[in-house]
Formats: C-alpha cells, sequence, structure tokens
C-alpha cells in the first residue's frame, strides 16, 4: 500500500511517516524490511526535518540497529538537521554498551561543540 502512496502526484515524503512504519516492521521482526525502507526514504528526504530525523535516529538504537542509526545520524547532518541533545545520548548509550568507544568519544566531543558545553552538564540535564 506504502508503494501505491509514493506513486501518487501529491505525496510528499514525512520523515515521521517512515519512522511508524520502521517501528512497525521492526516490532513485528522484519529487520531486513525496515533496512529497505529506510534506504528508500535516505533517497526522498532531501530537506531538514529535525524531529522526524531525531525520533527516527532513536527508534533504530531502540531496536538495537546502531549502523542504520549511525547512517541516519550521517543523514542529518547532510539535510542540515540538528540532532538534539537525547538524539545523541542514544547514540553514546548505545556506541558505550556496544565496546564502540571510538565512536561514542567522536558523538561525545560533536555533542559539546554543537551544545556548547561539556558533556557531563548534557548527561547532568538528563538527569535533573
Amino acid at each position: 500500500v506504502f508503494d501505491d502512496v509514493r506513486k501518487e502526484y501529491w505525496y510528499k515524503p514525512q520523515v515521521l511517516l517512515y519512522t511508524e512504519i520502521i517501528a512497525a516492521l521492526l516490532r513485528n521482526g522484519m529487520i531486513e524490511g525496515a533496512q529497505v525502507l529506510f534506504s528508500m526514504m535516505k533517497t526522498e528526504i532531501c530537506e531538514a526535518d529535525d524531529e522526524g530525523l531525531n525520533s527516527l535516529v532513536q527508534t533504530l538504537m531502540l531496536f538495537n540497529m546502531p549502523g542504520t542509526g549511525m547512517e541516519c545520524f550521517q543523514l542529518m547532518k547532510k539535510v542540515g538537521s540538528e540532532p538534539d541533545k537525547s538524539t545523541f545520548r542514544a547514540l553514546v548509550n548505545h556506541m558505550n554498551a556496544k565496546g564502540e568507544f571510538d565512536v561514542s568519544l567522536r558523538l561525545r566531543r560533536e555533542a559539546e561543540k554543537q551544545f556548547g558545553v561539556p558533556w557531563e552538564f548534557l548527561i547532568a540535564e538528563e538527569e535533573t
């Protein structure tokens, strides 16, 4: 059905819609389908959608898809979207849990640069 809708002249890609469909696929164990849909989304999204892309990164981390989550993070930067603090936290926490400390450190530094405060302050904000 979604393929048919995408062919309509009035269709405009919406990241939040993609996020909901990807989450539904992942909840039902359809990892390959979610990855295919993410690949399709990457070809359609050409403008910033902070809310949608932040939500998608967090969804991908929730379902243990760090590679695709990092791809989405890179897509965010490519289209000029701003990762929010919770997106950075989700990525850093997941990379730490997977032992990807070099990636985690790069993400921490990027967050510090973007928000202008040390990582510890970003974490402290989450706890309050």
